[in-house]
């Protein structure tokens, strides 16, 4: 009798000890970033899971250009990739123009301000048409103009905001009036 309660207690044991445990559940994290409400914040707002990808039209008249932005976070600062894509040249390839990091903390670069100034070009419905394009891969935001005007002085504010982040000289942020000083001296000889 004592066998056969030692070798049903060893075979409970074993059997206890050979039953699948159950796995422990792992959760992804998730971001809860909202382009619509936290775009203009994004510097505070935005994850390490966040990217936020610009699409923006240089395009004016005759002139075809556009740039691409990746902006990401890491830590305590910003990634900001940019590419250029230039439709005069014969092959117009994107070409990487700049890839910056900036602390969170940074007061210089003011793309959110940006966006909240000309939150007016929002498109309810994006079109092909679209000056600029911001997606975070779950929401899409359009801007558009009307008019060469509007255009050019969106162009400009864009152009002015980008050139805090990086200066390309003149490349397509355009040239500071003291460059262009310097090209008319230049030119005049």
């Amino acid at each position: 009798m004592k066998k056969t309660v030692r070798i049903l207690i060893i075979g409970l044991l074993l059997v206890i000890s050979c039953r699948e445990k159950p796995k422990a559940i792992i959760e992804k994290p998730i971001s809860d970033f909202n382009l619509n409400t936290d775009l203009v914040e994004f510097k505070e707002r935005m994850t390490e899971l966040d990217t936020i990808r610009v699409s923006f039209d240089h395009s004016i008249c005759e002139y075809q250009g556009y740039e691409r932005l990746e902006i990401t976070k890491f830590g305590d600062s910003i990634r900001v990739r940019s590419e250029y894509q230039n439709h005069d040249e014969k092959n117009a390839e994107w070409k990487t123009l700049y890839e910056e990091h900036i602390v969170l903390r940074d007061t210089t670069w003011g793309f959110g301000s940006f966006i909240a100034r000309n939150d007016s070009l929002i498109d309810s419905i994006p079109s092909k048409y679209s000056r600029m394009v911001i997606s975070d891969g779950k929401g899409l935001i359009s801007y558009s103009t009307k008019g060469l005007s509007q255009a050019l002085a969106f162009l400009r504010d864009y152009h002015l905001t980008m050139k805090e982040l990086n200066d390309p000289k003149g490349f397509i942020y355009g040239y500071s009036e003291e460059e262009m000083e310097e090209f008319r001296k230049n030119f005049k000889q």
